[in-house]
């Protein structure tokens, strides 16, 4: 749901062009931590925690996170 909002957000004319996990890193992360239940719910375990604040690790940690969801979700595959 967030990167087809950060696509949207892109405008109609951008939304369709690829982005790198690094391209929407902050925009990720503003989304989760700018309500303080989304804050509370998707960074709430011990590991997460140091993710709330804005810095060069909390980037490389959404970036993993979202590399994660990307692997999970299937979108990495490659059609044989």
């Amino acid at each position: 749901m967030i990167l087809l909002l950060y696509m949207l957000e892109r405008g109609e004319a951008n939304w369709m062009d690829p982005i790198t996990p690094g391209e929407m890193i902050r925009f990720f992360h503003t989304y989760l931590t700018e309500k303080e239940y989304r804050k509370r719910k998707d960074f709430s375990d011990k590991g997460k925690l140091a993710l709330w604040e804005w810095n060069e690790k909390t980037a490389t940690g959404i970036e993993k996170l979202i590399i994660a969801c990307r692997c999970l979700c299937g979108a990495g595959r490659r059609a044989a």
